[in-house]
Protein backbone atom coordinates (compact mmCIF):
# COMPACT_ATOMS: atom_id res chain seq x y z
CA UNK A 1 0.00 0.00 0.00
CA UNK A 2 2.82 2.32 0.77
CA UNK A 3 4.56 1.73 -2.86
CA UNK A 4 1.03 2.65 -4.26
CA UNK A 5 0.65 5.90 -2.20
CA UNK A 6 3.72 7.03 -3.27
CA UNK A 7 3.12 6.79 -6.63
CA UNK A 8 -0.16 8.70 -6.21
CA UNK A 9 -2.52 5.75 -6.13
CA UNK A 10 -4.57 4.60 -3.36
CA UNK A 11 -6.15 1.78 -1.82
CA UNK A 12 -9.62 1.63 -1.49
CA UNK A 13 -9.09 0.08 1.75
CA UNK A 14 -13.24 -1.57 2.30
CA UNK A 15 -12.76 -3.19 -0.86
CA UNK A 16 -10.03 -5.30 0.17
CA UNK A 17 -9.96 -8.45 1.41
CA UNK A 18 -7.48 -11.23 1.52
CA UNK A 19 -8.23 -15.81 2.05
CA UNK A 20 -5.81 -17.65 3.25
CA UNK A 21 -6.13 -21.22 2.07
CA UNK A 22 -4.24 -24.64 3.13
CA UNK A 23 -4.03 -27.84 1.55
CA UNK A 24 -4.03 -31.30 2.77
CA UNK A 25 -2.70 -33.94 0.24
CA UNK A 26 -3.90 -37.13 0.28
CA UNK A 27 -2.75 -39.96 -1.93
CA UNK A 28 -0.72 -36.93 -3.86
CA UNK A 29 -4.46 -35.22 -4.34
CA UNK A 30 -4.85 -32.02 -2.70
CA UNK A 31 -7.42 -31.14 -1.35
CA UNK A 32 -8.44 -26.92 0.04
CA UNK A 33 -9.05 -27.11 4.20
CA UNK A 34 -10.33 -24.72 6.11
CA UNK A 35 -9.13 -23.59 9.03
CA UNK A 36 -9.52 -20.85 11.68
CA UNK A 37 -6.56 -18.07 11.48
CA UNK A 38 -5.22 -16.07 13.85
CA UNK A 39 -3.12 -14.48 11.27
CA UNK A 40 -4.23 -10.63 10.99
CA UNK A 41 -3.44 -8.25 7.77
CA UNK A 42 -3.23 -4.47 8.85
CA UNK A 43 -2.27 -1.75 6.37
CA UNK A 44 -1.94 2.29 7.10
CA UNK A 45 -3.24 5.07 5.73
CA UNK A 46 -1.72 7.65 4.08
CA UNK A 47 -2.41 9.87 7.97
CA UNK A 48 -0.25 6.87 9.54
CA UNK A 49 -3.64 5.32 10.51
CA UNK A 50 -3.49 1.59 10.97
CA UNK A 51 -6.24 -0.33 9.12
CA UNK A 52 -7.30 -4.04 9.55
CA UNK A 53 -8.14 -5.67 6.51
CA UNK A 54 -11.41 -7.96 6.26
CA UNK A 55 -10.19 -11.73 6.07
CA UNK A 56 -12.58 -14.01 3.99
CA UNK A 57 -12.83 -18.21 4.42
CA UNK A 58 -11.64 -19.76 1.47
CA UNK A 59 -15.32 -20.91 0.40
CA UNK A 60 -16.28 -17.53 0.22
CA UNK A 61 -16.92 -16.30 -3.70
CA UNK A 62 -16.28 -12.05 -3.63
CA UNK A 63 -17.08 -9.46 -6.88
CA UNK A 64 -13.80 -7.97 -7.92
CA UNK A 65 -14.30 -5.99 -11.20
CA UNK A 66 -17.20 -7.29 -12.39
CA UNK A 67 -15.77 -11.18 -11.59
CA UNK A 68 -17.12 -13.28 -9.14
CA UNK A 69 -13.81 -14.81 -7.83
CA UNK A 70 -12.68 -17.44 -4.61
CA UNK A 71 -11.14 -20.68 -4.76
CA UNK A 72 -14.00 -23.11 -4.21
CA UNK A 73 -17.23 -22.82 -4.90
CA UNK A 74 -17.30 -19.83 -6.91
CA UNK A 75 -17.54 -21.32 -10.10
CA UNK A 76 -21.05 -22.53 -9.39
CA UNK A 77 -22.06 -18.77 -8.20
CA UNK A 78 -20.26 -17.48 -11.22
CA UNK A 79 -22.05 -20.08 -13.47
CA UNK A 80 -25.48 -18.79 -12.04
CA UNK A 81 -24.79 -15.06 -12.30
CA UNK A 82 -23.75 -15.86 -16.12
CA UNK A 83 -27.27 -17.72 -16.60
CA UNK A 84 -28.79 -15.10 -15.05
CA UNK A 85 -27.54 -12.39 -16.85
CA UNK A 86 -28.15 -14.29 -19.94
CA UNK A 87 -31.94 -14.98 -19.23
CA UNK A 88 -32.38 -11.41 -18.96
CA UNK A 89 -31.03 -10.54 -22.13
CA UNK A 90 -33.21 -13.20 -23.52
CA UNK A 91 -36.53 -11.86 -22.05
CA UNK A 92 -35.83 -8.36 -23.47
CA UNK A 93 -34.95 -9.79 -26.77
CA UNK A 94 -38.06 -11.37 -27.07
CA UNK A 95 -39.70 -8.40 -25.57
CA UNK A 96 -38.27 -5.57 -28.10
CA UNK A 97 -39.27 -4.58 -31.49
CA UNK A 98 -35.56 -4.62 -32.96
CA UNK A 99 -35.38 -4.98 -36.75
CA UNK A 100 -32.47 -7.39 -37.79
CA UNK A 101 -29.87 -5.02 -38.25
CA UNK A 102 -30.57 -3.67 -34.26
CA UNK A 103 -30.47 -7.16 -33.53
CA UNK A 104 -27.24 -7.74 -35.15
CA UNK A 105 -25.68 -4.27 -33.67
CA UNK A 106 -27.13 -5.37 -30.12
CA UNK A 107 -25.80 -8.83 -30.06
CA UNK A 108 -22.36 -7.53 -30.74
CA UNK A 109 -21.85 -3.98 -29.26
CA UNK A 110 -24.21 -5.21 -25.69
CA UNK A 111 -24.89 -8.91 -25.55
CA UNK A 112 -21.69 -10.19 -25.83
CA UNK A 113 -19.04 -7.60 -23.92
CA UNK A 114 -21.60 -7.57 -21.00
CA UNK A 115 -21.55 -12.29 -21.21
CA UNK A 116 -17.91 -11.88 -22.52
CA UNK A 117 -16.54 -9.75 -20.19
CA UNK A 118 -14.95 -12.25 -17.11
CA UNK A 119 -15.10 -15.06 -19.46
CA UNK A 120 -10.86 -15.08 -19.82
CA UNK A 121 -10.80 -15.57 -15.96
CA UNK A 122 -13.34 -18.27 -16.33
CA UNK A 123 -12.93 -22.09 -16.11
CA UNK A 124 -15.93 -22.92 -17.65
CA UNK A 125 -16.31 -25.97 -19.92
CA UNK A 126 -16.93 -25.56 -23.49
CA UNK A 127 -20.41 -27.85 -22.46
CA UNK A 128 -21.84 -25.25 -19.56
CA UNK A 129 -21.10 -21.83 -21.74
CA UNK A 130 -22.89 -23.44 -24.61
CA UNK A 131 -25.79 -24.12 -21.81
CA UNK A 132 -25.79 -20.24 -20.97
CA UNK A 133 -25.58 -19.39 -24.52
CA UNK A 134 -28.10 -21.53 -25.50
CA UNK A 135 -31.81 -19.39 -24.62
CA UNK A 136 -30.47 -16.05 -25.69
CA UNK A 137 -28.57 -17.47 -28.72
CA UNK A 138 -31.56 -18.57 -30.24
CA UNK A 139 -33.71 -15.57 -29.62
CA UNK A 140 -30.70 -13.41 -31.18
CA UNK A 141 -30.20 -15.49 -34.05
CA UNK A 142 -34.01 -15.35 -35.06
CA UNK A 143 -33.72 -11.44 -34.47
CA UNK A 144 -30.99 -11.01 -36.93
CA UNK A 145 -33.14 -12.36 -39.19
CA UNK A 146 -31.98 -16.56 -39.45
CA UNK A 147 -34.09 -19.36 -38.98
CA UNK A 148 -32.78 -20.18 -35.70
CA UNK A 149 -32.57 -24.32 -36.59
CA UNK A 150 -29.68 -22.93 -38.55
CA UNK A 151 -26.84 -25.36 -38.36
CA UNK A 152 -24.17 -24.02 -35.51
CA UNK A 153 -21.28 -24.29 -38.20
CA UNK A 154 -22.95 -21.99 -40.73
CA UNK A 155 -24.08 -19.57 -37.62
CA UNK A 156 -20.34 -19.43 -36.15
CA UNK A 157 -18.26 -19.24 -39.62
CA UNK A 158 -16.91 -16.22 -40.63
CA UNK A 159 -19.11 -13.95 -42.86
CA UNK A 160 -16.30 -13.83 -45.55
CA UNK A 161 -16.60 -17.48 -46.24
CA UNK A 162 -20.47 -17.70 -46.15
CA UNK A 163 -20.64 -17.76 -42.52
CA UNK A 164 -23.09 -15.75 -40.28
CA UNK A 165 -19.99 -14.72 -37.92
CA UNK A 166 -22.01 -15.11 -34.71
CA UNK A 167 -19.23 -16.17 -31.99
CA UNK A 168 -19.18 -18.82 -29.48
CA UNK A 169 -18.42 -18.23 -26.35
CA UNK A 170 -15.79 -20.54 -25.76
CA UNK A 171 -14.01 -19.04 -28.48
CA UNK A 172 -14.15 -15.98 -26.60
CA UNK A 173 -13.18 -16.99 -23.50
CA UNK A 174 -9.84 -17.83 -24.86
CA UNK A 175 -9.14 -14.91 -26.92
Amino acid sequence: HDLLWSSGGALELPKCFYQIVYWEFVDGRPYMKAEDSTLTMTVNTASGEEVLIQQLSPYSARKTLGHLTGPEESINQAYQELQNKTKSQDMFLKQSNLNPYEAWTYYFSIYLPSIGFTLPNSAFTEKELNAIDRAARRTIISKCGFNKNTKKEILEGPSELGGAGFRNLYTERKE
